[in-house]
């Protein structure tokens, strides 16, 4: 359980914003995989229909290249 700062009570943290849970707000994307910054992209969350459906790790396949896919993903973002 994390703090809820919205509710001013305990939630599970997938019910709560960054910097004490792990939701996403998915309502403004597009259905997809997005990188999770905080992680530098070891791990991703899925967006669908407009809902956050939850985080996943990087395929043990990409672990070589997750730093040049934050720093990829940081550049498009600037």
């Amino acid at each position: 359980m994390v703090t809820n700062l919205e509710t001013q009570s305990c939630d599970q943290p997938i019910n709560v914003n960054t910097p004490c849970g792990t939701f996403r707000d998915c309502s403004f994307r597009d259905d997809g995989k997005y990188p999770d910054l905080e992680s530098q992209c070891h791990w991703f969350h899925t967006c669908s229909f407009g809902q956050f459906q939850g985080h996943s790790p990087c395929p043990a396949s990409e672990s070589n290249q997750r730093g040049s896919l934050y720093k990829d993903y940081m550049l498009l973002r600037n």
